[in-house]
Parts: structure tokens; sequence; C-alpha cells
């Protein structure tokens, strides 16, 4: 008998219709939810799904002035996460590596490393280097996690053929300042890109001080005040796309107007800060 699926479907019992209706539409569902990885690859989340570092350091640890909890971050080759690649933590002339790799429910690989585990404190400057295939890139990075304990700091092998679009910070923020007492310190940034291209994604951040040198790695942060010097300070922040290009910086001021605050007790509640984006198409 030679008939079309929908001359089958239309001469069939009204109950049996639906009934192959329904089986169409979850075989379909089913088959694209098999598919879905192959196509993406390691396409992810606008926001992580969940925490990143398992291990932020010792019980109660962020009750403490001097904890500065777990680096995270994800390592870019050709404007997509890569696989493997090495990440070191260098410290008082000692190192700590990781290779980015799969972890909990995320898509895309990253590392994690506790700087405490080579002596590092809230507020140090330390020194990290990504690598891949004899590709090396190193980043300068103060180490300042948020309330969960984490600081995302990603890094980026420059690619040959990037697309036309360009990082842009538009706005920045500091509250409070001024700052004359012991207090936290919120940083924002907002970026777009110059043109709306689906391939490329903002990644990474600077914030740098000319008095003290780099503060902060993400587009939003928390900063406890008593580890700035005193005076005025131009702050700048710049950001970075998947492909290694740098945006303009842009410039603020803070003031800080006592030179020995005492450290600022961690608090419940910090501002809530932003997740970089991840979807790489």
């Amino acid at each position: 008998m030679d008939l079309t699926l929908h001359k089958l479907i239309a001469q069939t019992h009204p109950s049996w219709r639906f009934c192959l209706g329904v089986s169409i539409l979850i075989s379909a569902i089913f088959s694209a939810i098999l598919l879905s990885p192959m196509l993406i690859g390691f396409a992810t989340p606008l926001q992580p799904l969940g925490r990143h570092c398992v291990d932020v350091g010792p019980p109660g640890g962020e009750n403490q002035a001097n904890w500065c909890g777990c680096s995270w971050g994800v390592v870019y080759v050709d404007g997509k996460p890569k696989l493997g690649a090495e990440v070191t933590l260098y410290h008082n002339g000692q190192a700590r590596a990781k290779e980015t790799d799969l972890h909990s429910a995320e898509s895309f690989p990253f590392y994690s490393l506790r700087g405490d585990v080579l002596g590092a404190v809230y507020g140090d400057v330390v020194t990290f280097t990504a690598s891949y295939l004899g590709q090396t890139v190193t980043r300068t990075m103060r180490l300042i996690p948020n309330d969960d304990g984490e600081q995302q700091i990603s890094f980026v092998m420059p690619a040959a053929n990037a697309p036309a679009s360009l990082p842009i910070v538009t706005s920045v923020s500091i509250s409070p300042s001024l700052v004359t007492t012991s207090s936290l310190i919120a940083f924002n940034a907002v970026t777009t890109m110059t043109m709306p291209v689906s391939n490329t994604k903002i990644v990474a951040f600077e914030w740098r001080s000319d008095r003290d040198g780099v503060l902060g790695s993400e587009a939003s942060f928390v900063l406890r005040s008593h580890i700035l010097s005193a005076g005025v300070h131009q702050i700048q922040v710049r950001a970075q796309d998947a492909f290694g290009r740098w945006s303009q910086p842009l410039e603020t001021q803070l003031t800080i107007q006592h030179g020995n605050l005492t450290p600022t007790p961690p608090v419940e509640n910090y501002p809530v800060r932003q997740f970089l984006p991840y979807v790489m198409k």
C-alpha cells in the first residue's frame, strides 16, 4: 500500500493519531538532547552552574582576615576553552600547577588552585602562567576572593584569525569612592563589543591602581580597603575577549584617607558579582 505518513495518520483512529503524534514529538526532543553536546562542543551556559573550588581552604577560613580562597578559570585557545592546558601559580619561590579539566556539572574545562598552599594570604600579589603546546601567557594578579571563596582568573592565547569585533569598557563604578574607615569597596565594569559577533565574548578583566598596582580580575568584585595605601588612586580597568584582544582602559578615581586601616572583617551579603559569559558558538 503506497501511503504517505500523513495519509496513514489521517486514516487512523483519532486516539491512535494522538498517540502517534506524541511519540513523534518525544522522539524529536530526545534526539535533540542526545545530539546537542556533539553540536556545541564546549558551549556553556551564560553563568557557571555551581562552585568551581571544592576546597577553598580550612573550615571557617572565610572568617579570617588572611583568607585568600581559591582561584579558578579557563584557558582559551583559538577563541575556545581548551582541555589539558597547564596553569601554574607562583608565590614565595614556590610553584603549584593544575591542568584544565572537566569538573562537576560544567561542560567546559577549567583549573582551580589554592594560594594558601604556597603561603599566600588575602591581598598578596602572585604570578600565574598558562601553557598549551608551546604557547605561554603570564598574568600578575592579586588574590582577593569574593564571599564564595572563589576568584575567576582566565587566560587567553592570542589568536591569528580573530573577528573584527573588539571589546569596550563602557562604564566603571566604585562604591564608596571615598574611604575614611575600614570598609568593603565594590568595583564594577560594564562592557560590550564594537559589533555583535556570535563567536566571541569578553572573558577576562584587569583592574590596576597607579599606587598599588594590580587589583581585580573580574567584571565585578569586592575589595577590603585595608590593603590599599592612603591617597588618591587612579583606577583603570580593561577587558579581554576570547581571542586575546584587550580593550582601551577606562579610568576613575578612588580616595583612601587613612593609611593604617585595620583589616576589614569579612561579612555576608557581598554585592552581587557578575559572572563572565562562556557561550562559544
